[in-house]
């Protein structure tokens, strides 16, 4: 059987918001102004501890039991704005509530966020991390799972194993690591890319103009350009990518979405 608990706090301008879960579902929600709610649905949830503590509301298990802990369904309401921190054992998270910051933990689950307007720093073992629009930098670190971000203005660094990734908009200097995934980014507006595959095609999109700083290397794989030796009179970009037996290509970035 089931048991449900709903608490909810009062907040003033910034807060930061810290879940700990072994297993189960994280959904951060819209809520209204200046209240935090949770609701939590699983077996033993009133054993949780929920507090607040000065701007911080946490949610963790009680030290030295989380092996005997079941999986949790839990829901956050809160105003935009908030500092998020989620660490889970084996759980999917979904923020639909723009947010400061994002640090995220993940040992078995994906995480999925819309809007970050500071920095959002994510690692998971076996998930998927899908990102939409990053203010700040960004760094993502997955072992066997796909990385989508959509749009970053602050410095990106990606690392993955065995996932690809597809990046959409950067605009600032960008660096990646792949084992045996591909690695796309649609428009790079950045002065630094850097990138190391073993076996994973690289295609970088670069808006035309640029003056392009270029060291591409590969063992097995081709190296394709639409662009000219000579390069144009824009900013220059510095591209260093090195892979082993994957493909490297450039190619003509469509018009930079606007936001």
């Amino acid at each position: 059987m089931s048991d449900s608990r709903h608490e909810e706090f009062q907040v003033g301008g910034r807060h930061r918001i810290e879940v700990n879960l072994p297993a189960g579902e994280a959904f951060f929600l819209p809520g209204e102004p200046g209240r935090v709610e949770i609701d939590v649905e699983g077996r033993n949830s009133e054993e949780l501890v929920i507090e607040q503590r000065g701007g911080r509301i946490l949610l963790r298990t009680p030290h030295g039991l989380g092996s005997r802990w079941d999986s949790f369904e839990v829901t956050v309401r809160t105003p935009a704005g908030a500092d998020l921190e989620v660490n889970v054992a084996s759980a999917d998270v979904d923020v639909q509530v723009p947010a400061e910051t994002l640090l995220a933990n993940l040992a078995s689950g994906g995480i999925r966020a819309g809007e970050i307007e500071g920095d959002a720093t994510v690692q998971t073992a076996s998930g998927d991390i899908e990102l939409g629009e990053v203010g700040g930098s960004c760094s993502v670190n997955t072992a066997s799972g796909d990385v989508r971000l959509g749009r970053a203005e602050g410095r990106v660094a990606v690392q993955t194993a065995s996932g690809a990734a597809r990046l959409g908009t950067v605009l600032a200097a960008l660096s990646c690591s792949t084992q045996s995934g591909d690695f796309e980014v649609e428009h790079y507006e950045g002065g630094d890319f850097e990138c190391n595959s073993a076996s994973g095609d690289v295609r970088i999109g670069l808006p035309s103009g640029r003056t392009l700083d270029v060291d591409l290397n590969t063992l097995s794989g081709d190296i394709r350009s639409d662009f000219s030796p000579e390069g144009g009179d824009g900013a220059t970009a510095r591209l260093r990518v090195k892979t082993v037996s994957g493909d490297i290509t450039l190619l003509r970035a469509t018009e930079m979405p606007t936001h």
